[in-house]
């Protein structure tokens, strides 16, 4: 089965925005809480287990004379997992 892209988001930040929203992603996975995602038109959340495999690519392409930071957090779903997710109503 293909994945299934529930939600996309891309913009530019300043430095400060990146960090208020990394924070953000922090203090809702430390409270236990569902991940938000989206905003007032497709809003969303997602439940993460308490363990997760994470990984963190950083590239250089010589093409775009630029850096590209990727972080992947990834989790199975199984039978005994709590771990769900409330699309947004777009994509």
């Amino acid at each position: 089965m293909p994945n299934r892209k529930i939600y996309q988001d891309r913009r530019t930040l300043t430095r400060g925005q990146l960090a208020i929203e990394l924070r953000l992603l922090a203090d809702q996975l430390e409270s236990g809480q569902d991940l938000s995602y989206g905003g007032l038109e497709a809003e969303g959340r997602i439940a993460v287990p308490d363990r997760v495999d994470r990984e963190l690519n950083i590239e250089w392409s010589p093409r775009d004379a630029g850096f590209t930071m990727g972080v992947e957090i990834m989790w199975p779903i199984c039978s005994s997992s709590s771990a769900t997710a409330m699309p947004a109503t777009h994509v």
